[in-house]
């Protein structure tokens, strides 16, 4: 009996340690974070229901971005520490069109559905919205992004 169990604690010691997932914060720490990271930066930010957090910095003219609608935008991803990961500006590379409703993280639908044509701003998602308990590349597990963007048009 002592040895099914010394077994019993040493499996489960195993798989907690080699475990590939961190368990996610709760939504309400995460927001506490995103919270004080907007005040520190001093940005005025807006809320979705969701909890993407946005920063209109130019309005733009016109509606508002649809999942329906093929988007072309400037942007710039980064981690809270201020780690950029991906974008354009970064690379001068060309602006990025896709499907606002197709393969994109949903912090991104959420969010540009709040930017109108010419908008620039920021979003800043948390990780439920982003890559969650896996991450993606240098994106570890639990990040939250920020993004810096600008909505060029959409059709």
């Amino acid at each position: 009996m002592k040895k099914q169990l010394l077994w019993l604690l040493a499996l489960v010691g195993f798989s907690t340690l080699f475990s590939c997932e961190k368990s996610a914060p709760s939504d309400a720490e995460e927001d506490a974070t995103i919270k004080a990271y907007i005040a520190k930066k001093g940005w005025t930010a807006e809320a979705t229901p969701e909890g993407v957090y946005y920063v209109t910095d130019v309005a733009g003219t016109g509606t508002t971005a649809a999942l329906t609608n093929v988007i072309t935008v400037n942007y710039k991803g980064y981690k809270l520490d201020e780690t950029v990961f991906d974008g354009n500006l970064i690379n001068n590379r060309p602006a990025f069109v896709t499907l606002l409703g197709g393969g994109l993280i949903q912090g991104w639908k959420i969010g540009f559905q709040k930017f109108r044509a010419g908008s620039k701003g920021k979003l800043i998602i948390p990780s439920r919205h982003g890559y969650g308990t896996s991450g993606s590349g240098s994106i570890g597990a639990n990040e939250i992004l920020v993004f810096e963007v600008e909505l060029l048009s959409f059709r």
